[in-house]
């Protein structure tokens, strides 16, 4: 993987403009060596260095959406499934304190009362 470093056009690849820090290629293909080597040296025609190598670690957030799509890879249904998870793991959480809380204090439930019910079965305890 690489990051421009020096805007250019890639002659060799229908005049695409490259931006500085976007990722090269644009697409998910196979670049020569050969290639590689005289974008990233000066040994081009404008004696620049064009190109760097990277490591997925060293991309920006916007760098890592673009390599994502580069990749043809869903980030959004990735994000969304963590989140999820997440969220799935706190509800957990909160439907175990709130499980212990109504056994102490004698509320009866059904174990497999969501944790909307838990809540409003406590509140309604709570003001009485």
């Amino acid at each position: 993987m690489y990051i421009v470093e020096n805007s250019f056009i890639d002659k060799e690849d229908n005049d695409h403009l490259y931006r500085k820090d976007q990722l090269y290629p644009y697409t998910n293909k196979e670049i020569s060596e050969k290639r590689i080597n005289e974008l990233s040296t000066t040994k081009n025609n404008i004696n620049k260095i064009l190109i760097k190598e990277c490591s997925i670690n060293d991309l920006t957030e916007n760098q890592i959406i673009e390599y994502a799509k580069i990749m043809n890879v869903d980030i959004k249904e990735i994000l969304m499934q963590e989140l999820t998870k997440l969220l799935d793991d706190k509800n957990n959480k909160e439907l175990k304190k709130l499980k212990d809380k109504a056994r102490k204090e004698k509320i009866t439930f059904d174990e497999n009362i969501t944790l909307e019910e838990l809540k409003k079965l406590i509140d309604n305890k709570d003001k009485k």
